[in-house]
């Protein structure tokens, strides 16, 4: 569905005012000079106290209101006349007001008709809008009496700060902001109240008086929405109830006047929604559902105290795009379009995804929290990340039972009950197969959108590298994709010629993958592909495919790695090779297993765990040494595979002159898909006493995605690894430590970074 193009451009329809006022960055002083003000009175008050006053308005401040000396400009506007039959008083606009005061202000402003209904003292602000990025005016309503023909109300205190939810304030701030604050008398207005929402419309407007109970069932259907879709819930933490709704106009020219800073924690329980009587009026109530419950899914999100850093124009994308992220996603959740195909803001941000998990960069011709809505909308349906998991989530983003709020990014990948190493690959696996939000084929294979192109030429041009080297390619950021394309039209393609697909990483192929599909008319058809450890995938019948109609083949390397902050990045080649199709049995498409067992030749095995070092000194004293991450691999360890049993007894001599003997017993179940038993016994020895031993048995280590012919691929990742492993143990004796002959064993344990993995393999 086309939605309107009201949402488009800064002047929102709805506005959720977590506001505060900026230091004006140009002079809004009225000039009394043609642009609709006049001038008419200006007075300093200061921490005495003070009164503003000249003919219908009356401005006064108690002692100690004010923290310094402030120069009020007080100007009436003739010609505004936004709130039409509901306005009852001038409009005035008072420069120079303090941000922040700490006692309550007296505000009259003579009446200019006789009342009725609900009367209030409209006061303008300026808000920020993270959903476009723009500014629009809203006025706040507050219940005004009338004193002797005067309209008079109370300008409360801005409030405090909640310690608990509070960071670092990183915006550039003076201790006191000044803003223009703008004013008049409303009257004819009447409220309706729930037990969450208070919302207040004008009875005189033919359109919005009849709104009624309906406006407020609307707001408590979409409270219900959060809480059963998200476990989250703002009516009890955050706020003071019930929370104001006001159904007016709204003020853009107020974008233009003051450089706002998001700042709730001036007020930190005091939310207030406004919407904008224009998009009533034009029965815009689907937009106005979605975006109301997207703001209120926001401050169920987060606290007060939080916001003003990590939501607004200046805040770091670090911080900012898990949130704005799930509040994109959440659109679904409001609509009740039943032709929802994707939020309103995604479509242009495709490919976010593919630039990395964070980081300022990641805002190149997109904006990263609006793309970014994929993956939350990937993950909201897997069965590891639940309501459970969002809640637990934000819990964890504010600190709660924590010593410290997590870091956004952070929170959320660690509560995805699943290896990062697997549900990544599988994002893009179903969101470049049109899974998440439908996005085109055409999207992806755009030259923009590509790192690379080859077309495969049977007479020359057999190999190709794509490699981080290349400037155009560049290095992997954490958490990120690249996307080529190989086109194998040539008719000179030979009858077994396949494709073999090789990545490879700068340091390990731990975390990497290849994922590859065929280039349809109307989609992108998901052959295989998998770690780039498990085996090369490769693409068979190339001929036979040319003449079915696919000619083209799209391969997205996916870097599943992350260093600390998710701020790094990783050398990635990809390696791609046209060979004679091995035709000596069973498929090699990828995706289908061997027909039967492979013959194993090889194996290769690689355990990292957290350690901890226990040493013992010749002279009999001892020590413990720091824990840190240990880890051992030995690759091509030849041995035999018979009634699903691999076993090795190899002696060689290391590159130190060591004798190293490895003993391997790997048994696997009949359908391949469990290594069963596994036990690796590494010794070595030199001249003299030197001895070490490392011993590791484990059982039912699972297979690992799709394997090749002639390879099998068994590996767990993180903290499950200690519930396969069921013994680790090394000890050095008559080792020299630190010049001082000693002895050294040590205990192991699981964190994020732990690896047990075996290769068995035919070469």
């Amino acid at each position: 569905m086309k939605k309107p193009a009201i949402l488009r451009g800064p002047a929102v329809l709805l506005v959720c005012c977590f506001l505060a006022y900026g230091c004006s960055k140009k002079s809004t002083g009225p000039s009394g000079d043609g642009d609709g003000t006049t001038a008419e009175k200006t007075v300093t008050i200061g921490p005495e106290g003070g009164e503003l006053a000249f003919g219908d308005f009356s401005l006064t401040v108690p002692t100690g209101a004010f923290a310094e000396n402030c120069t009020l400009r007080l100007a009436a506007d003739p010609d505004d006349d936004t709130f039409g039959e509901a306005r009852a008083t001038r409009v005035f606009r008072v420069e120079g007001f303090p941000e922040d005061f700490t006692r309550p202000i007296r505000l009259a402003i003579q009446c200019s008709r006789p009342l009725s209904g609900e009367t209030f003292i409209a006061e303008a602000d300026s808000a920020f809008d993270p959903l476009t990025g723009g500014f629009a005016g809203i006025y706040r309503y507050r219940p005004a009496s009338d004193s002797s023909g005067h309209l008079v109300c109370t300008l409360t205190p801005s409030g405090g700060e909640t310690p608990a939810f509070r960071r670092p304030f990183r915006k550039n701030s003076s201790s006191l902001r000044k803003r223009t604050l703008k004013a008049l008398g409303i009257d004819g207005h009447v409220s309706v109240t729930t037990r969450l929402f208070k919302v207040t419309r004008n009875l005189k407007d033919p359109i919005i008086g009849p709104l009624g109970q309906a406006m407020n069932d609307m707001l408590e259907d979409n409270w219900e929405i959060i809480l059963d879709e998200t476990g989250l819930d703002f009516s009890e933490k955050w706020l003071q109830l019930p929370i104001d709704v006001m159904v007016g106009p709204f003020g853009p020219e107020l974008a233009d006047q003051y450089s706002p800073v998001v700042a709730c924690s001036h007020n930190p329980l005091f939310w207030r929604m406004g919407i904008d009587q224009a998009a009533v009026k034009s029965n815009q109530m689907q937009i106005i559902r979605i975006l109301s419950g997207m703001y209120m899914l926001q401050y169920s999100m987060l606290g007060p105290g939080i916001i003003d850093e990590n939501i607004g124009e200046s805040a770091d994308p670090a911080d900012s795009w898990v949130h704005l992220a799930f509040m994109h996603w959440s659109e679904e959740l409001f609509s009740d379009d039943p032709d929802f195909r994707a939020p309103l803001n995604f479509p242009g941000n495709e490919m976010a995804p593919f630039h990395g998990m964070v980081g300022s960069a990641l805002y190149l011709n997109e904006r990263h929290d609006r793309g970014m809505a994929a993956a939350i909308k990937f993950l909201s349906r897997q069965d590891y990340f639940t309501r459970a998991e969002i809640f637990q989530t934000y819990q964890d983003i504010n600190g709660i039972g924590r010593s410290a709020p997590q870091d956004p990014t952070e929170a959320l990948l660690s509560n995805v009950q699943e290896l990062i190493t697997v549900w990544w690959p599988d994002f893009f696996k179903s969101y470049i197969s049109g899974g998440v939000y439908g996005v085109s084929p055409s999207v992806f294979l755009k030259s923009g959108n590509l790192s690379g192109t080859w077309t495969i030429d049977p007479d020359g041009d057999t190999e190709k590298v794509f490699s981080s080297s290349a400037p155009i390619i560049g290095a992997y950021p954490d958490l990120s994709a690249k996307l080529f394309l190989v086109d194998a039209s040539d008719p000179d393609i030979g009858e077994n010629d396949r494709l073999l697909i090789d990545v490879n990483g700068e340091v390990t192929d731990q975390g990497l993958s290849a994922l590859v599909f065929a280039v349809q008319p109307d989609r992108l058809e998901y052959l295989g592909g998998g770690p780039a450890t498990s085996g090369n995938p490769e693409i068979a019948n190339l001929k036979t495919n040319a003449e079915a109609g696919v000619t083209q083949y799209l391969i997205c390397v996916v870097n599943s790695t992350s260093h600390d902050g998710y701020m790094g990045s990783t050398a990635v080649d990809l390696n791609l090779t046209v060979t004679q199709e091995d035709t000596s049995g069973g498929s090699s498409q990828p995706g289908d297993p061997p027909v039967v067992p492979p013959g194993f030749n090889t194996c290769n095995i690689a355990i990292t765990m957290e350690a901890e070092y226990f040493k013992t000194y010749a002279d009999g004293t001892s020590e413990t040494v720091e824990s840190n991450v240990y880890g051992r691999t030995q690759r091509n360890i030849p041995g035999a595979f018979e009634e699903y049993e691999f076993n090795s007894n190899e002696t060689v001599l290391d590159a130190y002159g060591n004798t190293v003997t490895n003993t391997i017993r790997a048994v696997v179940s009949a359908d391949l898909d469990t290594m069963t038993t596994l036990s690796w016994v590494q010794t070595d020895t030199k001249e003299g006493d030197h001895f070490r031993r490392h011993e590791l048995t484990a059982e039912n280590i699972p297979l690992r995605n799709t394997p090749t012919p002639d390879r099998y691929y068994y590996e767990v990742n993180g903290t499950d690894v200690c519930g396969f492993v069921t013994d680790y143990r090394s000890e050095s004796q008559n080792i020299r430590w630190n010049g001082i002959d000693a002895s050294v064993s040590q205990r192991t344990w699981c964190e994020d970074d732990a690896l047990l993995r075996v290769i068995l393999e035919k070469e």
